[in-house]
């Protein structure tokens, strides 16, 4: 499994130059906790900052600012770290412990924004993964029962 394959195709974006405002408002509107800044160019959306719900509480609302006179260029993280798209979901893990960031963008061979790979989509896909191989496991049991007559564990098995 790859990132592209894993990650949130729907990225709620902000333009660089948009207003804090307009960023929480896409968060309100949107049910998300962040927004990934891009700039445009040539049709190619280029991510460039990520802005969190925490950023906005602890940058804006806790020196009592107005979220309408300030960009959200001036409150993101500027070193976004991206993933390209076809990178299996263990390197994303390990790049993101690394680089102790809980949320990606996943971005195309020409650094265009694709979707956004978080900690919680990883930890979904490994979960069930293991649910797989737990289930595997108790096929397995089932049928080695089904060969050796049925016996329960339960069961008392006589000393030869």
């Amino acid at each position: 499994m790859n990132a592209g394959e894993l990650c949130t195709r729907t990225v709620v974006f902000a333009l660089a130059g948009n207003s804090v405002y307009h960023a929480a408002e896409l968060m309100r509107r949107f049910d998300v906790g962040d927004v990934v800044v891009v700039n445009e160019d040539d049709g190619i959306r280029r991510p460039i900052g990520l802005v969190t719900d925490r950023d906005i509480t602890v940058k804006v609302v806790a020196f009592d600012l107005n979220p309408r006179q300030l960009d959200v260029d001036e409150i993101m993280l500027r070193e976004v770290v991206t993933v390209d798209e076809a990178m299996p979901v263990e390197g994303v893990a390990r790049r993101m412990k690394a680089k102790a960031v809980r949320r990606t963008p996943v971005v195309n061979e020409q650094g265009g924004l694709e979707g956004i790979l978080s900690f919680d989509d990883i930890v979904d896909f490994l979960a069930e993964e293991l649910g797989t191989l737990a289930g595997l496991l108790n096929l397995q049991q089932q049928r080695q029962r089904a060969l050796m007559g049925d016996t329960s564990p339960e069961e008392e098995i006589p000393p030869p």
